[in-house]
């Protein structure tokens, strides 16, 4: 009897503890514990410096060199005076003043054999200015004024300073076909045979008819500026001005 008890006693013992443990795990446990899981915290892009977009100065060529631009805003002092001066040995008009018809020494080298080669092909060209000191740009620029006006004279007449002339580069020419300074050269064969060859010999035709906007001055079909070849044959087959070649537009 006593063994009965002590076995019914145990199997309710061994019962309530099971159902003690099974009700503690319900109650702790929920179920498999989920994947940790890791915040993302978006970034904002990090913005990039802007590329500098300042355009460096453009450095003027020097004053002796072959592409020095002069015009209306950039000056030669009054006191400059090219240190290779000569008389180009060629035809000059009978009213070319004789002090104003030296280049500077590969300037004449070059227009020399312009005027030869010129010769060959049955032109006559006629050389009328090259040089004009500034004491003499001075005389040439008040004259003008004082006979059509300061408008007029800046169309055509450079003021002292200003005047490509002053460097030795430049010469107003004509041809026997036609010998009066105005746009009627424009009409020759004389200024057809230049525009298609003087890039050859290192010359430009420096203000052309399209290119006033440019240049600030009108259309000069007699007026040559000696540049080199390398930098006339760029300029003469792009069809643009010294001030565009040189990117100096100012």
């Amino acid at each position: 009897m006593k063994k009965v008890f002590f076995v019914i006693v145990t199997v309710i013992l061994l019962s309530g503890a099971t159902y003690l443990t099974d009700k503690n795990f319900f109650k702790t446990y929920s179920g498999p514990s989920p994947a940790p899981t890791h915040k993302v915290t978006k970034k904002s892009p990090v913005k990039e410096a802007a590329p500098k977009t300042d355009t460096p100065k453009k450095q003027l060529p020097d004053t002796l060199s072959y592409i020095v631009l002069v015009n209306k805003t950039h000056k030669l002092s009054s006191d400059y005076v090219p240190p290779d001066l000569r008389t180009p040995k060629v035809r000059f008009e009978s009213y070319a003043a004789p002090n104003v018809r030296k280049m500077r020494s590969n300037a004449a080298d070059a227009v020399e054999q312009l005027f030869a080669d010129a010769k060959d092909d049955r032109i006559t060209l006629l050389g009328v200015s090259c040089y004009r000191p500034y004491s003499y740009q001075e005389e040439v620029y008040s004259a003008k004024v004082e006979k059509d006006g300061k408008s007029e004279a800046d169309k055509y007449v450079a003021e002292p300073g200003s005047s490509e002339h002053q460097t030795g580069l430049a010469m107003d020419l004509l041809s026997t076909e036609y010998t009066s300074l105005d746009d009627g050269f424009a009409k020759t064969k004389a200024y057809e045979w230049l525009k298609q060859n003087c890039a050859k010999y290192g010359f430009i035709i420096r203000y052309p008819k399209e290119k006033v906007s440019v240049t600030k001055y009108d259309f000069e079909p007699w007026h040559i500026r000696y540049v080199g070849t390398t930098a006339a044959q760029d300029i003469m087959s792009k069809g643009i001005t010294l001030e565009e070649y040189l990117g100096i537009t100012d």
